[in-house]
């Protein structure tokens, strides 16, 4: 069985339409939503984290310090998602034991839970694989991608994450059902903050 998965926590953003906040530091459940987003990846186990830093990048490794995390620098997060995708990848390139998959973890979805996590991680068994949580038919995040499709995501460029390559490999997709709405709850609004939070 696959089983080394790593986890890339993306962390870059400049979230401008949280206004001047940066909407990983804010306080969720008495920690800055970063780390709430970090112990799910810790509550799941996993070993190799890696956080894929940006802007305001020494307060986001501030906010992670002591936690078992590897942060790395993406020094062209504006350049949009791809890069920090890239970044995390090439960071988990010099791992000494070979990578079966990446679990990409969105830094401002702190609903995410180490439960949802390991229900991915207990349906993955080979590199051709995605395995994606669905709520009531619907995709969310976060995508555990084997690593015979990392070098598909090393091409991508701009801010659309990985949606083409879902589409395009569709067919090597495992839909795990989840019970909860948190796989699409993400804070990209002071108003999507607040909702958050009720």
């Amino acid at each position: 069985m696959a089983n080394n998965i790593a986890a890339i926590v993306l962390a870059a953003g400049k979230s401008t339409r949280m206004g001047a906040q940066n909407k990983l530091l804010l306080p969720f459940n008495n920690a800055p939503v970063i780390v709430q987003v970090v112990k799910a990846a810790l509550t799941a186990q996993l070993q190799n984290i890696i956080v894929v830093t940006g802007h305001e990048a020494d307060e986001v490794v501030l906010a992670t310090q002591g936690l078992a995390v590897r942060c790395v620098h993406n020094a062209d997060f504006a350049l949009g998602m791809a890069s920090s995708l890239r970044c995390g990848l090439q960071a988990l390139e010099s791992n000494v034991q070979p990578i079966d998959g990446a679990i990409i973890l969105l830094g401002d979805m702190p609903l995410v839970s180490g439960a949802d996590i390991k229900k991915l991680l207990a349906s993955f068994s080979n590199t051709d694989q995605i395995i994606a949580p669905y709520y009531q038919g619907k995709r969310g995040n976060p995508v555990l991608w084997g690593s015979d499709y990392f070098a598909e995501i090393k091409q991508l460029s701009g801010d659309s994450g990985a949606k083409a390559l879902l589409t395009r490999h569709a067919n090597n997709m495992i839909k795990v059902p989840v019970d909860h709405q948190g796989i699409f709850a993400d804070i990209d609004s002071p108003e999507a903050y607040a909702k958050l939070k009720l």
